[in-house]
C-alpha cells in the first residue's frame, strides 16, 4: 500500500469518506474543526495546514476551467499551459533551495488533481446536458487563483520541508488534510482531487 492509498484508508476511517447503502463513496460529516484559521508554520515548527488549504483551493479553481473548456470546447489536457505552470513552479522554488525534480513533482500532482476534478464535471455534463454550462467563464480569474495558491504551495514546501522526510509527515498531512476537508467542506471529487494533489508532499529518503 503506498502512502497515497494509506491516506485515503486513514480519512475514510476517520469518517470523512464512506461507502453508502449501494456502495458509492459519499461524504460523511465530520465533528465541527476547533479553529477555521490554518495553524502558522515555520521552519523550526513545521505544520502542513496552509499546504492543504492551498492546495484545495488551486483545485477548486478547477471548477471554473472545467465550465470555461467545455463551452469553449477546449481540451482538458494542456501541455503547453502545464508547461508553463512546471516551469514557474520551478522557477520559484529554486529560490528557495527546493530541487527542481521536488516542485517537478508536486506540481505534476496539482496538475493532475486539476485534471480529476475536470474530467468528472465533463462527465456529469456529458450524461446531463441540462445542467451542463453554456457562458464560458472568463479564465483569468480562475489563473489568478491557481497563481496565487501555487506561490503558497511553493512556500510552504520549503517551510515544511524537513516534516516532509521526517517519520511523522503521513501523521501531520493526514490531520491537516482532514482540517482543510472540513474547513473548505470539499465535496467527495474535491476530497479525491485533494489525495491526489498531496501524492508527492511526503518522501522517502
Amino acid at each position: 500500500m503506498n502512502k497515497h492509498t494509506t491516506l485515503a484508508v486513514i480519512l475514510a476511517t476517520a469518517g470523512v469518506l464512506s461507502l453508502g447503502a449501494t456502495g458509492a463513496v459519499t461524504a460523511t460529516p465530520l465533528a465541527p474543526p476547533s479553529t477555521t484559521a490554518p495553524l502558522s508554520s515555520t521552519a523550526a515548527h513545521p505544520r502542513f495546514d496552509r499546504l492543504t488549504d492551498a492546495i484545495a483551493a488551486r483545485a477548486g479553481a478547477a471548477d471554473i476551467v472545467a465550465r470555461s473548456k467545455w463551452v469553449t470546447k477546449a481540451p482538458i489536457d494542456d501541455p503547453a499551459r502545464e508547461a508553463t505552470v512546471i516551469s514557474a513552479a520551478v522557477a520559484a522554488a529554486a529560490a528557495k533551495g527546493i530541487s527542481a525534480a521536488r516542485a517537478t513533482a508536486v506540481f505534476t500532482d496539482q496538475i493532475e488533481a486539476s485534471k480529476i476534478v475536470q474530467r468528472a464535471l465533463f462527465a456529469y455534463w456529458q450524461a446531463n446536458p441540462a445542467a451542463a454550462p453554456t457562458t464560458a467563464p472568463d479564465l483569468a480569474v480562475p489563473r489568478a487563483t491557481i497563481d496565487a495558491q501555487s506561490a503558497i504551495i511553493v512556500t510552504e514546501l520549503g517551510t515544511t520541508a524537513s516534516l516532509s522526510t521526517s517519520p511523522r509527515c503521513l501523521g501531520a498531512l493526514t490531520k491537516a488534510t482532514q482540517r482543510t476537508i472540513r474547513t473548505a467542506k470539499l465535496d467527495v471529487l474535491h476530497v479525491t482531487a485533494q489525495l491526489r494533489a498531496e501524492k508527492s508532499i511526503c518522501q522517502r529518503r
